[in-house]
């Protein structure tokens, strides 16, 4: 099994620094099932006696379709739901890309392999936006 080490975890972090953003043009939060993320599993002694629902409810915004882009395969910010109407922002942030980067390093140590896979598709994205990042994380005001 590919192991996913600290260097790469810490470079993909500091470039996730300067993403500005993720667009999700695309209606569609269909992915083919070989590759899509549709369950998380908690192990029991991760979580105090219950409180597995709500462990469970929150872990489940990373699922594809929920609350993971089809297109760019990072987070989204927040997904608005009033009833059956149901708003994903356009956008991601680093606090929410890098709490699903933990969430996938513990499923890849479970021997999740769509985990594995998964993680490098978002190692790629975050890579493909670098140099837009960079520019943003210069003309950001301290």
């Amino acid at each position: 099994m590919k192991r996913i080490s600290i260097p790469f975890v810490a470079s993909t972090l500091v470039l996730m620094m300067g993403c500005g953003g993720s667009s999700d043009s695309q209606t569609s939060t269909q992915l083919p099932n070989h590759t899509a993320i549709n369950a998380i599993e908690l192990a029991p002694d991760v979580y105090p006696a219950g409180f597995e629902q709500s462990l469970q409810d929150n872990i489940d915004y990373f699922l594809d379709g929920i609350g993971v882009s089809s297109s760019t395969h990072l987070p989204y910010d927040h997904v608005l739901v009033n009833g059956e109407n149901i708003a994903v922002s356009s956008y991601t942030n680093i606090s929410t890309i890098a709490l699903y980067i933990n969430v996938l390093i513990e499923m890849v140590e479970a021997n999740d392999e769509k985990a594995i896979t998964r993680l490098e598709r978002v190692s790629d994205t975050i890579r493909s936006r670098t140099e837009v990042a960079w520019i943003v994380l210069l003309a950001l005001p301290i």
